[in-house]
């Protein structure tokens, strides 16, 4: 990349994404807006990081030698983080009901079954980016400070043969570590996810070995003009070099257009009427096509649209040639805890802040109380200075070491030994309060004390009921981590026909984790109207999405076979008919060979119909043994009976041989008589021959149609 100072370029008549000088400045002078707005705020999320998950971080006092004794005072400084054990259960609670988003048709020529189809994608995109990872540390961080955030992202294909990148892309799921320090966000926006956001920030920090690794040319220590207190600030020391992704929208006046067919209307930019072939390079006239498919233009609107860039950069330069983003929205997914605004500005928190006081005096007491254990005296005696005359030592560490004896002397005035004491020297008082800080630390978070196993409920009823009412009280974090869920798949239903967009088999995943291939946007023709359309087609039609929040599909299968067994309790004689959905349930080694094989016993004895698949499995399966051998059969006695009208017609042919024959004999004989007694003979033989003819036809129809009334019998049959 060219190397220029990051110094105040030209202004621009309008945004040139190709302008990487005003684009470097733009996001020099951008990112401390971004900083300084919530700069408050987030140091506050780093300190309720630190305070639940750091040895020593609710002493102020980070590192292993934050907690236990304190070496400057000697005094027990001891740290029982409940605080941890609380956040864990809410995440916990979240892991146990995942949550999900399900695709369904809204509107043009939407499908239920391509709403299917867009939601196996979904759900194998997550899978093959462990998308669970990135909402399991967004999740975590935003229970414990409050903000938590993941990235959507795309990237070629490798292949399974060669180990390169192909060139399909795919979109993936990227986690986002520490998103307090890492991403920043356009103050002027104001939607909870920042939906309406122009730009935003994805920091990381590099060593500079790594950063000379990846950018050999890059100089990332030349600040320019802007000096170490300009908007550079910060962006290196000695240790690491910070690099941005900056995402940023840009804005276009354009017309759209509107083509209707009478059944759908369709709905195209002006840039996109006109696009080029990725393949040829060839021009293509969207227009055209549309015209040719019968649609034709309704309306015309003017109106802005916005293209989405991301630019990597460095504190001197941008790094990279600048990345058009497929979709709309800049794929930085943000969530946030409880959370408010006031006189402007944006607070939001964890679990952690409101317990911190609570779990600080829990602390206090249970380390005063060790102190106060460790300085008493375990068992001091009462004796006269004749009694411990040189024994002083012995008698002043009674309260640290273990002794087997004491010695003492004898004192004519006081016969016996010293007598100790006996006498316990602990504050009952102390105790209380431990309790009254631990049940603050409950109550500051809304957690119920069942919620944290000390329930004691014993019904299933009565502990569900618990369980419920502890939910409650975190509720508004896993609602707002939903809606986190919810915009990332709004992201996904825009992106994914803009990446998947060519002709190409892809997997799908059912809930069940089963996979299977599909063909997308293949061409096939349409028998009733001849014309070329798209099969599965992710563009086609408009689909919103609703939250899948529950328990995951293996609580569900535990639930349906718990389900199944309280039925066959009270009903043991519906065991053959649910006996298939049962093995379908169950988790265990060939429960599908299981299943298949109860399908098929049932079906046999009429205990269940059959399906519309099996139908069409049978209607498509030869005939059995006893139906064919009947067929042959038949098919034996209608030969035979062709035979017998083929003999037939065989002496009919010979006798009308013979008649002629005859005939021609008789001719010979009457050559002599009269030609009125020739002619009379003539035609008394006619006749003759006459008759016999349509004997014969007669036979012919009669063979004729017992032969096809025959074939139609076989054919109804088979």
């Amino acid at each position: 990349m060219a190397n220029y100072r990051a110094q105040k370029p030209p202004k621009e008549d309008k945004f040139d994404p190709k302008n990487l000088e005003s684009r470097h400045y733009e996001a020099m002078v951008r990112y401390p807006k971004a900083y300084s707005y919530s700069e408050n705020e987030r140091e506050r999320v780093r300190e309720d990081h630190v305070f639940c998950d750091e040895d020593g971080g609710q002493w102020g006092q980070r590192g292993r030698n934050g907690k236990g004794i304190n070496q400057d005072t000697k005094r027990p400084r001891l740290e029982i983080n409940k605080i941890r054990h609380i956040r864990n259960q809410v995440v916990g609670s979240y892991r146990e009901s995942r949550i999900g988003v399900k695709v369904r048709p809204s509107g043009g020529k939407a499908t239920q079954e391509l709403a299917e189809t867009h939601n196996g994608i979904i759900r194998n995109q997550m899978n093959n980016s462990y998308a669970e990872n990135a909402f399991d540390n967004a999740m975590q961080e935003l229970a414990t400070g409050g903000m938590g955030a993941f990235q959507l992202d795309s990237e070629y294909s490798n292949s399974s043969v060669t180990g390169i990148d192909a060139f399909d892309q795919e979109l993936v799921f990227r986690t986002i570590h520490d998103s307090a320090n890492s991403v920043w966000v356009d103050p002027d926006s104001t939607d909870e996810n920042h939906r309406d956001a122009d730009w935003m920030f994805l920091v990381r920090e590099m060593t500079p070995m790594a950063f000379r690794d990846r950018w050999p040319d890059a100089k990332a220590g030349d600040f320019g003009l802007m000096g170490v207190n300009g908007p550079t600030r910060g962006w290196r020391t000695n240790d690491f070099i910070r690099v941005a992704d900056y995402y940023v929208k840009e804005w276009y006046d354009t017309v759209v257009y509107m083509f209707d067919n009478g059944d759908e209307q369709k709905v195209y930019s002006k840039e996109a009427l006109v696009r080029k072939d990725e393949e040829t390079g060839e021009t293509i006239d969207v227009r055209a096509e549309l015209e040719a498919e019968g649609y034709i233009l309704s309306r015309t609107k003017k109106t802005q649209l916005n293209r989405v860039w991301r630019y990597k950069v460095s504190g001197s330069e941008v790094l990279e040639e600048p990345s058009l983003w497929k979709g709309r929205f800049i794929p930085l997914i943000v969530g946030y805890g409880y959370n408010g605004r006031i006189d402007g500005e944006h607070w939001y928190h964890g679990v952690v802040r409101a317990a911190k006081d609570p779990q600080r005096f829990y602390n206090y007491v249970v380390s005063f109380i060790a102190e106060r254990c460790g300085k008493s005296v375990k068992d001091f005696y009462w004796g006269t200075p004749a009694q411990a005359a040189n024994h002083g030592k012995a008698y002043s560490k009674a309260n640290v070491e273990d002794r087997f004896m004491m010695p003492y002397n004898v004192d004519p005035d006081a016969p016996g030994p010293p007598i100790p004491s006996r006498q316990a020297t602990m504050d009952p008082n102390l105790m209380s309060m431990l309790g009254t800080s631990s049940n603050d630390i409950r109550e500051t978070i809304g957690f119920s004390e069942a919620m944290l196993g000390s329930s004691q409920e014993r019904s299933g009823k009565a502990i569900l009921a618990t369980k419920a009412q502890g939910d409650l009280g975190v509720f508004i974090l896993k609602d707002n981590f939903a809606k986190m869920i919810e915009y990332a798949g709004e992201q996904l239903i825009d992106t994914n026909p803009r990446i998947l967009d060519k002709q190409r088999q892809i997997r799908v995943m059912e809930d069940d984790g089963k996979t299977e291939m599909v063909t997308i946007n293949k061409t096939v023709i349409d028998r009733e109207t001849g014309q070329e359309v798209l099969m599965n087609d992710l563009s086609q039609g408009k689909y919103d999405l609703i939250r899948d929040s529950g328990p995951s599909f293996a609580s569900k299968r535990d639930e349906g076979v718990a389900f199944l067994q309280q039925i066959l309790q009270t009903s043991p004689e519906l065991a053959q008919v649910l006996a298939p959905m049962m093995f379908k349930l169950l988790d265990m080694p060939y429960a599908e060979e299981f299943q298949e094989l109860m399908e098929w016993w049932t079906l046999k004895h009429g205990l269940r119909p059959m399906t519309k698949e099996e139908k069409e499995e049978q209607a498509n399966q030869p005939p059995p043994i006893e139906q064919t051998l009947k067929l042959e059969s038949m098919r034996a006695n209608l030969e035979q009976e062709v035979a017998e009208v083929d003999k037939i017609e065989l002496e009919n042919d010979k006798l009308r041989a013979e008649t002629a024959l005859k005939w021609a004999e008789t001719q010979e004989t009457l050559n002599s008589e009269e030609s009125r007694g020739i002619q009379s003979d003539a035609a008394a033989a006619q006749a003759v021959a006459q008759v016999e003819k349509t004997i014969a036809d007669d036979r012919r129809a009669d063979a004729k149609e017992a032969r096809e009334a025959q074939a139609a019998q076989a054919n109804s049959n088979g």
